[in-house]
């Protein structure tokens, strides 16, 4: 019900949720058998207009359905906001069953305004176990991609075009009516058995192993673990270059030095992680010093690891509050993080934590890089595992997206994206609204976030290097090889700094991976 909602736009929703409620059975108790449908209307609000208990008659639901009206407003469509209303809200109470769905089906006139927020509540949504289907009136690619997240396949997005019937039919029949007892081969997308995923990532885990963890919470810490490496496609060659995962997992507690428990280069093999982390791995005790763990983890197990992988995730497992002399140190490696382009994702356990010390700990956006949950009982682990997995999956393909300028709401904006097909950031200028998560607000963050696909690239040199000092000077020099990514140098004749094709070995050092390199230290210079 969005501002640019027409009344015939309107009308065909309308005759679209009513071809989806056709041949379907309403339930007329509480007991486990039959659809209970709720409906809600959205624009950047969203409000109830049928609630699940409302009709256990369908006629009396079908005629309410005919009678909703288009309400006019001003405001602009955020599904994003629509869909946590509906996961938070419309489902907080469900019947139980085995075979019980939960189906959330949107409708959208075209793109949606908080497109980066999409991605968030696909997360949730997977994590809930919800199978969301988008049915939008016009094409909107950055919704379809923020739904590809999910690598399950249990997230769709459609096109209504001019054969209603047959654009709803996968929404119908592969989320609606799914039977997994009973699979068709139009839902054959939809994998009931997820594979090994495919990350290109060193992925450290700490594990908060303080006294204040209690013993069930510590065994379900280590299940919750255990799964995670388990859905991931381990490297067998860890000490090689692939485009498969590593794994690491560094216990902290305040008694003692961190413990690595195994590094990145230790197994081969994620069933041998598995049973380590569950038979061999023992609570530490002792007083919690999070900070002091993470410096470590990241100095020595995951920065100094040769051969890194492309992506490099601190997955933080917290159970307390930590020390106040330990406090600063966590603050610190917080910010280290960032600007080492490490993503950390936190999982608290129980309510002792401190929501600041955590938020401030995780990575931005905090809604996908932080969960909470209680003693990490069978259920809980299972929305951790697959929240975690949709976000390595998000991880793996931010970079990978086209350059998208969005919509014109304000003054257009100099931003930057990651061009795979150039391996390197690019400018580009952004209108304000839409678009998706390949954008950032300088070229560093983009380097730092997506980094470079050229292994080869020679380290800066140190700026008190007699060479630095003359490098600005040096003519441009693409080197020997053909291993080429964009680089930028410093051009004497235009005084400025412009990018250049660098081959990947040799050359000189009027070369830097960003443009804020080369002017900081030519610009000054010449």
């Amino acid at each position: 019900m969005s501002a640019d909602v027409t009344p015939d736009a309107f009308e065909t929703q309308r005759s679209a949720l009513l071809s989806l409620l056709d041949g379907i059975a309403i339930a007329e108790s509480s007991c486990p058998s039959g659809a209970r449908v709720a409906v809600v209307g959205y624009s950047a609000y969203t409000k109830y207009l049928v609630r699940f208990q409302d009709y256990r008659r369908k006629k009396q639901l079908v005629e309410s359905v005919q009678n909703i009206a288009l309400e006019r407003t001003s405001n602009r469509r955020q599904l994003a906001a629509a869909m946590r209303f509906v996961g938070q809200n419309v489902f907080k109470r469900v019947r139980a069953g085995a075979m019980m769905r939960k189906v959330a089906v949107f409708f959208s006139n075209g793109p949606s305004q908080d497109v980066n927020d999409l991605v968030s509540a696909v997360m949730e949504y997977r994590a809930l176990n919800i199978v969301p289907a988008v049915v939008s009136l016009r094409n909107a690619p950055a919704i379809s991609r923020a739904l590809e997240a999910d690598d399950s396949g249990n997230s769709m997005f459609t096109v209504l075009g001019r054969d209603m019937a047959a654009d709803l039919r996968k929404v119908k029949n592969c989320a609606i009516c799914y039977d997994p007892c009973r699979r068709s081969e139009e839902c054959a997308f939809i994998q009931e058995q997820v594979k090994p995923q495919e990350v290109d990532v060193d992925l450290v885990m700490v594990v908060d192993s303080s006294r204040e963890v209690q013993a069930d919470e510590y065994a379900g810490v280590q299940q919750l673990l255990g799964s995670v490496v388990e859905q991931l496609a381990v490297s067998s060659q860890p000490r090689r270059t692939d485009n498969q995962a590593r794994v690491a997992v560094v216990q902290q507690s305040g008694t003692q030095a961190p413990k690595v428990e195994f590094g990145l280069q230790t197994y081969q093999d994620h069933d041998v992680m598995r049973t380590h982390l569950i038979q061999n791995m023992q609570q530490q005790g002792g007083a919690s010093a999070l900070g002091q763990t993470l410096e470590f983890t990241l100095k020595e197990v995951l920065l100094k690891a040769g051969q890194p992988r492309r992506k490099r995730v601190l997955l933080t497992v917290v159970g307390t509050e930590t020390a106040y002399a330990d406090r600063a140190k966590l603050r610190y490696v917080s910010q280290k993080a960032k600007c080492e382009g490490v993503a950390v994702f936190v999982v608290t356990v129980g309510n002792r934590y401190s929501r600041a010390q955590v938020e401030a700990l995780a990575s931005p956006p905090v809604q996908q890089h932080v969960i909470h949950v209680g003693r990490l009982m069978a259920e809980e682990q299972g929305y951790a595992r697959r929240f975690f997995r949709v976000f390595m999956s998000a991880v793996n393909t931010r970079c990978q997206l086209e350059a998208d300028a969005g919509s014109q709401c304000s003054d257009s904006v100099h931003v930057w994206f990651y061009d795979p097909r150039v391996a390197a950031c690019s400018p580009f200028w952004y209108g304000g609204c839409g678009g998706n998560a390949n954008r950032f607000n300088t070229e560093a963050e983009c380097v730092r976030t997506c980094g470079s696909d050229n292994p080869n690239i020679l380290p800066m040199p140190q700026l008190n290097s007699f060479t630095t000092k003359d490098a600005c000077f040096l003519g441009q020099d693409p080197g020997g090889c053909q291993n080429y990514t964009m680089l930028w140098f410093f051009d004497t004749e235009q005084n400025e700094c412009s990018r250049f094709w660098y081959g990947g070995c040799g050359g000189n050092e009027n070369r830097f991976v960003t443009q804020d390199d080369c002017e900081s230290l030519c610009l000054t210079k010449s």
